[in-house]
């Protein structure tokens, strides 16, 4: 980045940028044949004297063998072909809230393999451990307990993409605690009675609040466009790495599957 270069909210830190550089092609195979199409002469290059017709129609008859996200999938599955089971002395909302933990449908075990398809693909993993925003009033008092419950509000996980978390702040002498989270996004809105308008998002996540920021045309704000209270005190983010010397532990598999395609 040059000093021209505007910095703000969505601008990625050095550790990204240096571990995204392995996750590109990684994440273009997990897509499949059109996702590799997409990136076009980034992994199927144009020979020297190669026409830009006769290159596209080789484009567009290429399929892609997918043996790198076969053998993650593949991977990923094996320590989950049985259920998660959860200890007897959990707690019985804990049992409760494990067949649906992400409020969108997966159990606890369909998550737990995802996060471990996301370990193996890019060699790390994340999740957040989110909370719906719950008023009673005008004057934004928060839901008791009783209310929360009987609305069946709770908390729930929220599984983070490697390549959406821009930043990754951690707390002072390393280890596995964050200061600051930031992870890129998009917020859909509905445009008159057919369309949907789409922003881009970043929301960060400290231990004192939850903002998001919404892009305006090509402008960043600088202050949150919405700002939660975070009364947990801490970042509630958990985070498993499994990088070979900087690179994901499949990474020669995904070139040589490159290597296949082109």
């Amino acid at each position: 980045m040059n000093n021209n270069d505007k910095v703000s909210v969505a601008t990625p830190s050095k550790e990204y940028e240096a571990n995204a550089a392995y996750w590109h092609l990684p994440h273009a195979l997990r897509g499949g044949t059109l996702s590799m199409r997409k990136a076009g002469e980034k992994y199927l290059p144009k020979f020297p004297a190669e026409a830009p017709l006769p290159y596209q129609d080789r484009l567009e008859q290429s399929v892609l063998f997918n043996a790198f996200w076969r053998t993650c999938t593949v991977l990923s599955a094996k320590p989950f072909q049985k259920s998660v089971t959860i200890g007897e002395n959990a707690d019985p909302e804990a049992v409760e809230w494990s067949d649906n933990i992400d409020r969108a449908g997966r159990s606890l075990t369909a998550f737990g393999h995802d996060l471990l398809l996301d370990l193996i693909g890019y060699g790390v993993c994340r999740f957040a451990v989110d909370m719906p925003v719950t008023k009673n009033n005008a004057d934004d008092d928060p839901l008791t307990l009783e209310q929360e419950r009987s609305l069946g509000v709770r908390p729930f996980f929220a599984q983070l993409s490697p390549l959406s978390t821009i930043e990754t702040r951690r707390t002072l002498g390393g280890g596995v605690a964050f200061d600051r989270i930031r992870d890129r996004g998009t917020k859909t809105t509905q445009s008159g009675d057919w369309g949907e308008e789409e922003f881009d998002t970043v929301r960060v996540i400290t231990a004192d609040s939850f903002d998001l920021y919404i892009k305006v045309g090509d402008e960043w704000p600088t202050t949150p466009t919405e700002t939660t209270p975070n009364t947990l005190k801490k970042v509630p983010v958990v985070e498993v790495g499994f990088l070979i010397d900087g690179r994901p532990p499949l990474d020669d598999l995904a070139w040589l599957n490159a290597r296949h395609w082109q």
